[in-house]
């Protein structure tokens, strides 16, 4: 029997299987089948609209006028077009945005109501961003636990009109069912009805265990290893959902498994002083084979070494909520399948050590960008950052595979222990972004360096700046520097470029393209003026000292055949635009 020769209902059944991956794709095969599909394409295109996109508003948000969660984000991202068949192009559906459904779900707790209503929802969002299911800091500021305490019981008062519908939730989640926890079990935890107080945590988590089609990921802000590592239930259930989504690229009785699509993990914090995760939360997404971006903020990975944290100090930290404590800020790779298809890791704000980040790269064999920007936190000491032995850490583990890499240094760092010397064991090295800084620190390996491993004390300044030629490998096609307006970041780049010649950047660099230094500077300069045609002769005769001071550099990267161009503070590494978007 053909499939058309069907009766009509019997059609409708099997399309109502494949909502709502197929539907669009199925329906679209012939006549009979398009016809048969419009029962439910109203219900579908809907949901699509509404569910695709979830983000959590903040309390600011939800006073505005922005109450649209149903719509895509602002720039119109629809996941992957047409791997479920809910993302290709359709007359009704093309321009998602343009649709204001004022559709007032905001929170994890009213999207979990949702999805115990009707489970299929979950399967239509693609993106999920839970980053600010809390109060905002400034409402927590006054009076955090009154304020934090209120928040769950409102939470609470929405969630326990509808346990019943939760609770049978709970007994269909694959994922507590292999994990061998019970409905009331996870109930108790996510729910206290005695202290009428609602977890978004356990509730982020089960919602976490059906979202089969998600392609992006915003934790919630408090989504932290300090704090889950001590819910034992908590990590068993991670645990199994990862698991899950890491052992099955098929399906998995007949439903794909949750997480196993994901493809990108966004910031979930800000980069603020205040604002820190621990590197070792993100490792159980990290660990997921389908994830091969991780773009992260304010991330801490520290060794602990002789009582204390390597050379920055957060044993005095004071979490968002909670008293004071020292973290565990070291990172274990404690996941059989780790980052095995990871091509891009992305940190802004973040402060890792270099013997950390070479437990997170050695087990990231394809990795093909890596972004950094180091900065101390509050309640750290000021100290150094060994950026020689950092660099080193990323040679050793990523030199056959990495193509683009970028490091930048916060303006408060004290001093640089060991300097980078030496690229050219890269291999695949295409774009290099530095700041200049990691030159400007004792030569590695050497004597002083040997010493300086086994002593607390401040290092010698005693850089030894290598020659470009020197520094990159062969297979260099962009160089791309970053200086502040001060001496010694002058004196470094012309030790860099002085006495160059084209010639031997052709020699030696036979596939480098493009030179560019950045001064970043507070002066008229950073604006783009010309220091001659600043008005104020104060301000005038400073940005011509200025000028002087980087001259001599400016004149050997022009030989080389680069430019220097001066440019404010605000200016960054080249990190994909996406991350700027959740910090």
């Amino acid at each position: 029997m053909s499939l058309l020769s069907l009766p009509v209902e019997t059609l409708q059944e099997i399309l109502g299987l494949c909502i709502p991956e197929g539907i669009d794709e199925l329906s679209e095969t012939c006549r009979t089948l398009y016809y048969a599909a419009q029962r439910f394409r109203p219900d579908h295109l809907l949901k699509r609209r509404q569910y695709t996109v979830f983000r959590c508003l903040s309390e600011e948000e939800r006073r505005g006028d922005n109450e649209v969660i149903g719509g895509n984000d602002d720039n119109g991202d629809n996941g992957d077009n047409g791997d479920d068949g809910d993302d290709g192009d359709d007359s009704e559906t093309s321009d998602n945005n343009t649709e204001n459904y004022r559709f007032r779900i905001s929170k994890i707790v009213e999207l979990l109501v949702k999805i115990a209503e009707d489970p299929l929802i979950a399967r239509y969002i693609q993106v999920a961003d839970f980053r600010h299911d809390l109060p905002s800091e400034w409402d927590l500021f006054a009076d955090e636990h009154r304020r934090l305490n209120k928040w769950r019981r409102f939470q609470y008062g929405k969630l326990l009109p509808h346990k019943t519908s939760i609770i049978k939730l709970l007994e269909t989640c694959p994922s507590l069912q292999e994990a061998e926890v019970d409905a009331a079990t996870f109930w108790e935890h996510m729910v206290d009805e005695d202290g009428k107080k609602f977890s978004p945590l356990y509730g982020a988590l089960l919602l976490l265990s059906f979202l089969t089609n998600v392609r992006k990921l915003v934790l919630p802000t408090d989504f932290d290893s300090e704090w889950t590592s001590n819910e034992a239930l908590f990590q068993e259930i991670l645990g199994t959902i990862v698991k899950r989504a890491q052992t099955t690229a098929a399906r998995l009785g007949g439903q794909d498994a949750a997480l196993a699509k994901l493809r990108t993990l966004l910031p979930m914090t800000g980069s603020g002083e205040n604002d820190m995760v621990s590197l070792q939360t993100l490792l159980p997404f990290m660990s997921i084979p389908s994830v091969v971006e991780v773009l992260g903020s304010s991330c801490i990975a520290l060794a602990q070494r002789n009582g204390r944290h390597g050379r920055s100090c957060y044993m005095g930290y004071r979490p968002r909520f909670g008293p004071r404590r020292a973290w565990d800020l070291a990172f274990k790779s404690d996941y059989e399948v780790f980052a095995t298809n990871l091509e891009r890791l992305e940190m802004i704000a973040s402060n890792v050590d270099f013997s950390e980040i070479r437990d997170v790269l050695d087990i990231c064999p394809k990795l093909k960008v890596f972004k950094f920007d180091y900065v101390t936190k509050e309640h750290s000491y000021e100290e150094g950052w060994n950026a020689g032995y950092f660099m080193k850490a990323i040679e050793d583990t990523c030199s056959d595979t990495l193509e683009d890499i970028g490091i930048k240094l916060g303006r408060d760092i004290g001093y640089v222990g060991t300097g980078v010397v030496s690229m050219r064991l890269f291999r695949k090295l295409r774009w290099i972004e530095l700041d200049v800084k990691v030159f400007l620190g004792i030569p590695l390996g050497g004597i002083v360096d040997q010493h300086w491993a086994s002593s607390s004390d401040r290092p010698p300044y005693n850089p030894q700046v290598p020659k470009v030629t020197e520094l990159l490998p062969a297979s260099a096609e962009k160089l791309s520097l970053l200086a502040e307006d001060c001496d010694k970041h002058a004196k470094c780049l012309e030790a860099l470029f002085a006495g160059v010649t084209r010639a031997e950047r052709e020699e030696y660099l036979p596939n480098l393209q493009t030179v560019e230094v950045r001064v970043r500077t507070d002066s008229y300069l950073g604006q783009g003026s010309l220091a001659d045609s600043v008005p104020d002769p104060e301000i005038r005769a400073s940005a011509s000292d200025i000028q002087d001071r980087f001259e001599c550099a400016s004149s050997a990267i022009n030989i080389f055949g680069g430019l220097l161009r001066y440019v404010g503070h605000s200016e960054n590494l080249n990190f994909i635009s996406e991350i700027f978007d959740y910090i």
